[in-house]
């Protein structure tokens, strides 16, 4: 039975895709499975007994800096934003590599949180003291895309752009993923999340200029296949298939100076049952499942019937005579 593996960052998008594939789901990986979808569930757990096929095998998984030092090892085909992790950055900045502004990163996050922009020492020791592994160096965005690509192709890509309604945009994402979380939530309760969560969000400039997920007023447009910059999908392309992962989602920008930069690619990314995105994910999932899953049709025996080594045989219908039969007389 194939199985989809997911982690607490990936908990909500991993069991909606599991639930639209028809198969078992769980944040342990099981002992023995034919089939494995690690989604975002890294790198850290045991291989099952009896799988053929793993899809983001443990081995493609080296986390945000692992991925990144992997990445900048090939810069005729991939080009990131100066980066730093936390051990190096005062070296970094006393040198002239890193330079302010730059982004504090945590290990793993989820839909805008665990970013940092840092103006000054003060900024990044905050950073620090609130979990920033590594540092990018900020870039003026001109655009900023994400692009899905599976099995090696890209199968649907977006522009992000403001919503219209920023604040009721932001509101509506968050009020989703508080109802999957809390289903049995009851309505009086649920008018009172929503105006705490409206409060807090009017505290915040909406849009975000500087993370752009849905919870942060931005909206995600898509962008045909055949109207996706040139150097975008190949780049997307390229890092793909650097890191060995089977897919994954790539956040990719043009700076004011029109020279691409990828900033990360992510291992288990987040989508709402009703998307786009969801369908195709679900589509392509389905297809390597029958094809690493889908039983053989047994192969036909190749023998020949043993000749007879009599001439003739009497039999109460005929006579068999070299193999032949003969009516009776």
């Amino acid at each position: 039975m194939p199985f989809l593996l997911y982690s607490s960052y990936t908990s909500l998008t991993g069991p909606r895709l599991a639930k639209g594939l028809n198969i078992s789901w769980g944040e342990e990986s099981p002992r023995e499975t034919d089939f494995l979808i690690n989604y975002g569930a890294g790198s850290g757990f045991d291989i099952p007994r009896g799988v053929k096929k793993i899809l983001n095998h443990p081995n493609s998984i080296r986390g945000k800096v692992g991925m990144l030092r992997l990445l900048i090892g090939h810069p005729t085909k991939v080009s990131i934003p100066y980066f730093s992790t936390a051990e190096a950055l005062s070296a970094d900045l006393q040198s002239g590599k890193m330079t302010y502004p730059f982004i504090g990163r945590t290990r793993s996050h989820q839909d805008g949180s665990g970013f940092f922009f840092c103006r000054s020492q003060r900024d990044y020791q905050r950073a620090f003291e609130m979990g920033a592994t590594h540092f990018q160096k900020a870039e003026s965005i001109k655009d900023e895309y994400r692009v899905h690509v599976i099995m090696g192709e890209v199968v649907v890509a977006y522009i992000k752009t403001f919503a219209r309604d920023p604040l009721q945009f932001a509101l509506k994402e968050v009020m989703g993923d508080f109802n999957t979380r809390f289903p049995n939530c009851r309505e009086g309760e649920l008018d009172k999340v929503s105006w705490a969560i409206k409060r807090t969000l009017k505290c915040a400039t909406l849009p975000d200029l500087l993370v752009r997920t849905p919870s942060r007023g931005w909206c995600y447009t898509q962008v045909p296949n055949n109207n996706l910059p040139v150097k975008v999908k190949q780049m997307c392309l390229d890092a793909m298939q650097i890191s060995g992962m089977d897919f994954g989602a790539i956040d990719i920008i043009i700076n004011n100076e029109g020279a691409v930069k990828l900033l990360e690619i992510n291992s288990g990314p987040g989508m709402d049952v009703d998307s786009l995105d969801y369908r195709i994910y679900v589509s392509n999932f389905k297809k390597q499942i029958e094809k690493y899953t889908a039983p053989r049709t047994p192969a036909r025996a190749n023998f020949r019937t043993p000749a007879i080594n009599i001439a003739w045989t009497q039999t109460n219908r005929g006579v068999v005579y070299g193999g032949t039969r003969r009516p009776a007389h």
